[in-house]
């Protein structure tokens, strides 16, 4: 489990504000690496894609405007990138 400790705020950039967090490991106390914090995203993100998918199984209506939608957004991202 971690927990996100949030320091102070600070200017960067072009005026930008943003709440700088140290992500730390709550078994350790030790800050986590960006490739540490990104593996924990990426693990509960994929648990919560097979849940929802084990959920979704049989609903066809479903999965058929999913894959519209994908394939909509395909169609966007090959008209921005022909420009």
């Amino acid at each position: 489990m971690i927990q996100s400790i949030y320091t102070h705020e600070r200017l960067i950039g072009a005026g930008l504000r943003y709440a700088e967090r140290i992500i730390r490991d709550a078994a350790t106390g030790l800050p986590l690496t960006d490739q540490g914090y990104l593996a924990v995203v990426r693990q509960r993100r994929d648990k919560a894609t097979s849940v929802k998918r084990q959920s979704k199984a049989g609903d066809t209506e479903y999965w058929a405007r999913r894959s519209a939608a994908y394939e909509r957004a395909q169609e966007r991202i090959r008209r921005f990138e022909s420009k």
